[in-house]
């Protein structure tokens, strides 16, 4: 499934469902590829509203089956 997956569907998916909008959600500032994992930074005012908005689609899409969501806070 990896080798026969494009992360850039994923990228570009959840780019637009974190969209600014009238709630204030976020976007995707940068990524990080390894050899056994990807790693995806989104930044937004909400780490809740982001979660919602990106939901659905993780729990569907067949690459992101294993994705771990962590926030990161700033000290």
């Amino acid at each position: 499934m990896y080798e026969s997956s494009d992360i850039n569907v994923i990228i570009e998916k959840l780019g637009e469902l974190v969209a600014p909008d009238e709630y204030g959600r976020g976007m995707i500032l940068g990524e990080w590829e390894g050899s056994t994992e990807t790693a995806l930074y989104m930044y937004g005012k909400s780490s809740q509203k982001m979660r919602a908005a990106i939901a659905s689609f993780v729990a569907e899409y067949p690459l992101c089956r294993q994705a771990r969501i962590v926030d990161i806070t700033p000290t």
